[in-house]
């Protein structure tokens, strides 16, 4: 190269920098601050278009018809003796559109997981307000037996009939997560 072609891209150059003499901004985007739990309010999907609605209406009426049909036992229970101490969960299952029967499994709640510390029921009977539970722990040939009522409250009270002969008061109530 030449000087006659170098001094020129100089001083270019030194011209440039003097138009700038400011030091360099930051040209990246400022981070925003945290957002807080406590500043979140609402719905922050929006609102939902009509097609949406729709769905969700059917999903919901489609949930309500399931429930409907399933009768009022069923779901997970569990039996607690006079003191509160839980004795067996139940989960009871009522299909009354194809058996009208009821059905289901227990576990004991009482020595931990093992064998025979769960299985089938043998046999559920509802008649108007009372309730009889039959299911054998192991390969008992005797069955235990729970003989529940209803009461005006809406609770199921009664005694649970052991392999043993010994009565114990029960409560059975719906179970409830956590």
């Amino acid at each position: 190269m030449s000087t006659t072609t170098v001094l020129p891209a100089l001083i270019l150059s030194a011209a440039l920098l003097a138009q700038d003499a400011s030091p360099p901004q930051n040209t990246a985007p400022s981070q925003p601050a945290p957002v807080g739990v406590d500043a979140y309010r609402g719905n922050y999907e929006g609102p939902k278009s009509d097609q949406e609605a729709r769905y969700d209406s059917s999903i919901w009426s489609a949930y309500a018809n399931k429930e409907s049909a399933m009768g009022g036992l069923e779901g997970s229970w569990v039996v607690t003796d006079a003191e509160g101490h839980k004795l067996v969960g139940l989960e009871l299952r009522n299909d009354q559109k194809l058996s009208g029967q009821l059905e289901g499994a227990w576990r004991s709640l009482q020595l931990g997981f093992g064998l025979n510390r769960s299985g089938f029921i043998a046999n559920v009977s509802l008649t108007g307000h009372d309730l009889e539970i039959n299911y054998a722990p192991g390969r008992q040939r005797s069955p235990n037996i729970l003989q529940l009522r209803r009461d005006a409250s809406g609770a199921w009270r009664g005694n649970m009939l052991d392999i043993k002969g010994q009565k114990t008061p029960i409560v059975m109530t719906k179970a409830t997560a956590g």
